[in-house]
């Protein structure tokens, strides 16, 4: 059904930009030894990149489907209310400094309103870094904007990420058909 669409998206919201890459990713994928908060989030951010980067190779440079990965930013939203009170205090105080939920999304979901080939022309520019980025994935931060890929983002890690993910989900029975 997405690939009969006319201009298909898959749009996962969650750190686009804005996490560092989890070093220790062929030696602890599954945070076994490594776990923290920090290492935990990088992961999380560096793995959505390179399996979206990966499903966008499987789709091949001529399918039709554009996968894109997006930022937030900070959200006025009633995030932290599950928090102690003083931590809830304190994201109650900073709260009204976030955009609001409305504008978030106009952000989020801009690559639904933008061309396949608009979208990825904006990710081959030089990023920061002075470095071109081969992605076929498209990664926005919190202004629609081309965002930075990781510094370890490669081929070879989209490959290790994309089968340990394979040898994890079919652990608990599901496999992948892609």
């Amino acid at each position: 059904a997405l690939r009969r669409a006319e201009e298909p998206r898959v749009i996962s919201v969650l750190s686009a930009g804005v996490h560092s890459p989890f070093v220790g990713y062929k030696e602890d994928f599954e945070l076994k030894s490594q776990y923290s908060i920090k290492n935990a989030a990088d992961a999380a951010g560096f793995y959505n990149d390179l399996g979206l980067d990966a499903l966008a190779h499987r789709e091949g440079a001529s399918g039709p489907v554009v996968f894109a990965h997006s930022a937030p930013g900070f959200v006025n939203t009633r995030w932290g209310t599950e928090m102690p009170w003083y931590i809830r205090g304190l994201v109650r105080l900073i709260q009204p400094l976030g955009r609001s939920a409305g504008d978030c999304a106009e952000f989020t979901l801009a690559p639904v309103f933008r061309s396949k080939k608009e979208l990825l022309d904006g990710m081959r520019k030089d990023d920061s870094s002075g470095t071109t980025q081969d992605a076929s994935v498209v990664v926005l931060d919190q202004n629609a904007k081309p965002a930075a890929l990781t510094s370890l983002h490669s081929a070879d890690a989209r490959e290790f990420v994309w089968e340990q993910t394979e040898e994890v989900l079919e652990r608990v029975g599901v496999t992948l058909g892609v």
